[in-house]
């Protein structure tokens, strides 16, 4: 029963995103926003999380079919998060053009401002042992542990099989472990 009533109100949701309906827009962006700036922060590697919401919602409202077609068929926050992450990767390949103050460090200080200090170095240190690990192990990475998604949902995203998927995502696993795990001299020399 509830399955239909979910469905019904899925259609319905579509049906309104495809007449341009501004309050259900307002809703989408409260909904996906908070994810996609998520994501963007983890991801982008300092880049302006601001700027990448902004490109995927100026994406969403211009072409309001394709997003109720999303909505009806429920792979909307796969295809965001996909946005996310090909203008992610535009802004860095556009970014290394240009040489840049790597402000990851300075966003990583000012978001930890007022935490728990044991948890603020827990979450540098992983932050910093993410930074070590490969594009696409960091992708994944973040995509199921930090986003909660499953792995059909980041098959879709990073266009792999979903074994190779888990294959990858236990490899990328042990390397994170194993950098979090190392002394934190060792960390800043790789970085360094």
């Amino acid at each position: 029963m509830t399955e239909s009533l979910d469905a019904a109100k899925k259609e319905q949701n579509a049906e309104k995103l495809k007449q341009g309906d501004p309050e259900a827009f307002e809703a989408l962006y409260r909904e996906l926003a908070p994810r996609i700036r998520q994501f963007a922060a983890w991801y982008s590697r300092g880049l302006d999380v601001d700027d990448v919401v902004a490109e995927v919602f100026v994406n969403l409202f211009s072409n309001p079919s394709r997003v109720a077609d999303l909505v009806s068929k429920g792979n909307l926050n796969a295809w965001c998060l996909r946005l996310s992450r090909n203008i992610i990767l535009h802004q860095i390949r556009r970014a290394e053009r240009k040489p840049t103050l790597d402000l990851h460090a300075v966003e990583m200080s000012t978001e930890q401002q007022g935490a728990d200090f044991a948890t603020s170095a827990m979450q540098e240190r992983v932050a910093k042992a993410l930074a070590l690990l490969d594009d696409s192990a960091r992708e994944i990475i973040i995509l199921h542990y930090m986003q909660g998604m499953t792995y059909a949902e980041i098959s879709k995203i990073v266009g792999l099989k979903e074994t190779t998927l888990r294959a990858m995502l236990v490899r990328a696993r042990s390397r994170l472990r194993a950098l979090v795990e190392e002394p934190a001299e060792t960390q800043t020399n790789e970085i360094g």
